[in-house]
């Protein structure tokens, strides 16, 4: 009774391998680190005071707390926002105690946003993104907005770029003229990049392109459609109907009819 009127008295310490276990005569085990014991001065007999009980948890909890976030940081980099969003949510402390150990880590230069941001726009920019995605992904990871809106992009390095992505797209896909060019053209805008950039470098499909091809590319997917479908040639209304599915595909409608009647011409022969 006297104990719990006048706080808890330590019975024994115990030194572990990773933390020092606090005895009290009530039977009660406070496990802690080597930093809360030394800052708060514990030994045998000692009677901890309830607020003062109450200070050694709250000053373990955030000692394990920091601890969590600079092996989060010996792995990888992080934004001040991240680091805030996961002290909340996986440790579970105040506002003012996240606040506290991102005031200690820049203290320390341990995160640094401006830092970060530069370093990670150029790992972006490595692998080729453009403007638009780049600027997403910098919201997307926490940067502050006024620190994304200095970000200034060169022209001429956003064509580069662009060129570099199609080149790499075209050399992957075996498509038709006009479907290279409009997939194209909408693949470029997913990797980020401005219309105007998306214009010019989608330009390049008519110097690559193999137009002797375009025509044995059409015999190939007509002769696999008319395997895996049911298609009178000699109906009108069944033929139409073929020749739109590949006007959708992006052949002409001279190249489709005269393929289907040199397929007929040969299944006849």
């Amino acid at each position: 009774m006297l104990e719990e009127k006048n706080g808890k008295i330590i019975d024994s310490i115990k030194f572990n391998k990773k933390d020092i276990s606090i005895c009290f005569e009530n039977g009660e085990i406070l496990k802690i680190s080597e930093g809360t014991f030394t800052h708060f001065y514990l030994y045998k007999d000692k009677v901890v005071t309830l607020d003062e009980y109450q200070d050694i948890i709250n000053y373990e909890n955030l000692n394990k707390a920091r601890q969590y976030v600079l092996n989060l940081l010996s792995k990888s980099y992080y934004t001040e926002k991240e680091i805030f969003c996961r002290l909340i949510e996986k440790k579970h402390i105040s506002y003012k105690d996240a606040n506290l150990i991102i005031d200690y880590l820049k203290e320390h230069n341990l995160i640094n946003d401006k830092r970060y941001l530069l370093e990670y726009v150029e790992s972006l920019h490595y692998k080729n993104y453009g403007k638009n995605k780049i600027l997403q992904k910098c919201y997307d990871e926490g940067f502050k907005k006024e620190e994304i809106e200095k970000l200034v992009f060169d022209e001429d390095e956003e064509k580069h770029k662009a060129e570099i992505q199609i080149r790499k797209y075209l050399s992957s896909k075996e498509k038709n003229y006009q479907k290279l060019k409009e997939n194209g053209y909408a693949f470029l805008l997913n990797q980020g990049f401005d219309f105007e950039i998306c214009s010019y470098a989608i330009k390049i499909v008519d110097d690559v392109y193999d137009f002797s091809k375009e025509k044995e590319l059409l015999h190939r997917e007509l002769i696999k459609y008319l395997r895996t479908h049911s298609i009178d040639i000699n109906n009108n209304e069944s033929k139409q109907k073929l020749i739109n599915v590949f006007i959708r595909r992006g052949y002409k409608f001279e190249d489709i009819s005269n393929e289907i009647k040199g397929v007929y011409d040969d299944e006849v022969c």
